[in-house]
């Protein structure tokens, strides 16, 4: 009986012990857990981030001088005490002390636009860039980009790949489990400034694309581009109307579509493409030298042909002609050169190609028609003789007529992306460009004699420089379209300076406008004298 005691006992006991085991070995799986919960949370509210900046790559210009990211703020990022509110109050921009107090009552950093950098316990700043401005130098050139920083139109979208970063400028803050701010805790600063030293450079000018900025600021709707005679890098690119980058949505729906790239579309061109058709018979050596008596009009077939000149220019030869921009006598040379040898001279220059910048940027194609469709009829090369017809062309695609007679017959296609910039260096150039020869050195130095007679004594006196000398065309070209009744016209003015060593060729599109030379011309006189300003040319 005793020994069944003495076992019950022992049987009691281990049963206890078992039993406490037991539970020391529950609690301790609940205190794991419990922790491990404790550190989940606390991890998960152990920072908090202010974001000062979305970082973008920079668009820079030919000289490496910035078209993006060129303006700076610098943004702090005050902790919510009474402390930091002092230290920054004396170099607060855009808000006062009470302002910046008010929103600091949610217990939370926040960013404050300040004058001066500050770095202290309470207070961190960093300087970051401004990728858009309200007064963007060729906006339809660069584009735009969208909430997220992608970009949306021009360079900016067409080279998005190069300009994304998925980065930001801001500050991290260690937290409490709870969330809150630890003030002892260093701030960490988020920044990479070398996002703004990469991105893309581009053949424009800065400086030049100002000067053509404010010379053109009057024009209501058309184009403006200023290449390099040698390069055919384009210094200058502009259309009318402009717009805000920086509010896109105001001018979607705006009178006149102020986002659509004029430089870039095709139009009607009119006698700026006579050049084409005088440099087509000179190459054939048996017209260039012909006289004609302008009578005012010219029968063709069952049709009357006018000149501007209704009383006609009297006798004339191919430099009158060009100077005085006479009809009739380039009606005859076509006839008598032939639809085919026009249009050899004009596909040479490129006339009715599309022009790929880079993948995402090009050009329309315009048109040019075929020398088997023009030459069907008379009525037609004498339409085409003149620009009229169905040959549409973009002012981009002028360029390389008047470079090559600027440039003894030789002329580059237009280019606008020098390449891709790593850290400051171009480390990805764009594809050679080697020049084309279309038509002879003494072709082209008629030509460029005829030329500068448009504005020493032709229709083109409007456009005379008063500091270089230049030489050009004016068109006005019949679009067939009717508005309230009237005819559509569009205006241009095509040339170059200095006559003698030319080194920019100019195209100016004024849209829906007539007169000739009358809206364009003087545009393209004060693009000349700022740039030859600006660029200290070689007085003659």
């Amino acid at each position: 009986m005793k020994y069944k005691t003495l076992f019950e006992r022992r049987t009691v006991f281990l049963m206890a012990l078992l039993m406490l085991l037991l539970f020391i070995s529950a609690l301790r799986i609940l205190t794991v857990m419990s922790d491990s919960e404790l550190s989940r949370v606390a991890t998960k509210q152990t920072s908090y981030k202010l974001v000062a900046a979305h970082l973008r790559g920079t668009v820079f210009d030919t000289n490496m001088h910035k078209l993006t990211n060129e303006n700076e703020r610098i943004v702090a990022a005050v902790l919510p005490t009474e402390q930091a509110l002092s230290e920054v109050k004396p170099y607060l921009v855009n808000e006062t002390a009470s302002e910046l107090g008010a929103r600091l009552k949610d217990g939370k950093p926040v960013l404050a636009q300040v004058s001066e950098e500050i770095n202290t316990q309470n207070v961190k700043s960093i300087t970051v860039c401004i990728n858009q401005t309200s007064d963007q130098l060729a906006p339809h050139l660069i584009g735009y980009t969208d909430n997220s920083t992608h970009g949306v139109g021009g360079i900016q979208s067409a080279l998005d790949e190069q300009l994304y970063v998925d980065s930001e400028a801001g500050f991290l803050y260690t937290c409490d489990a709870l969330g809150n701010v630890l003030p002892s805790y260093e701030t960490e600063v988020l920044f990479d400034s070398s996002v703004y030293a990469s991105g893309v450079r581009l053949t424009i000018d800065r400086e030049i694309q100002s000067a053509v900025e404010f010379a053109a600021a009057d024009m209501k709707s058309g184009a403006v581009i200023v290449s390099e005679v040698g390069t055919g890098k384009i210094r200058a690119l502009c259309s009318y109307p402009t717009y805000d980058v920086t509010a896109v949505e105001n001018f979607l729906l705006s009178e006149g579509a102020p986002l659509i790239n004029r430089a870039f579309c095709a139009y009607n061109v009119g006698s700026v493409f006579k050049p084409c058709v005088a440099a087509a018979a000179l190459e054939q050596g048996k017209y260039g030298g012909m006289s004609y008596e302008c009578l005012g009009y010219k029968d063709i077939g069952e049709m009357r042909f006018n000149c501007h000149e209704e009383s006609g220019h009297g006798l004339i030869n191919l430099k009158t002609a060009i100077s005085h921009s006479c009809n009739t006598y380039f009606y005859t040379l076509a006839a008598k050169i032939g639809a085919e040898s026009i249009y050899s001279m004009a596909s040479s220059l490129g006339f009715g190609q599309r022009y790929n910048f880079c993948e995402g940027l090009s050009t329309e194609k315009g048109n040019l028609p075929s020398y088997i469709e023009v030459g069907k009829s008379e009525q037609s090369i004498a339409n085409l003789a003149i620009g009229q017809g169905e040959l549409m062309l973009t002012p981009v695609s002028l360029l390389p007529l008047y470079e090559a007679v600027a440039n003894g017959g030789v002329y580059h296609r237009p280019t606008l992306v020098e390449g891709i910039v790593k850290n400051g260096v171009l480390t990805e150039k764009s594809t050679e460009n080697p020049p084309t020869r279309v038509m002879s050195e003494e072709t082209a130095e008629e030509l460029r004699l005829s030329l500068y007679e448009v504005i020493s004594k032709g229709t083109g006196a409007a456009a005379r420089p008063k500091t270089v000398s230049a030489a050009g065309k004016t068109a006005t070209a019949q679009t067939g379209w009717l508005v309230d009744g009237k005819a559509v016209d569009h205006s241009w003015f095509c040339g170059f300076f200095p006559a003698d060593n030319p080194l920019y060729t100019v195209v100016v599109l004024s849209e829906n406008t007539s007169g000739g030379g009358t809206p364009c011309a003087p545009v393209f006189s004060r693009i000349a004298d700022a740039v030859y300003a600006l660029k200290s040319v070689d007085k003659e």
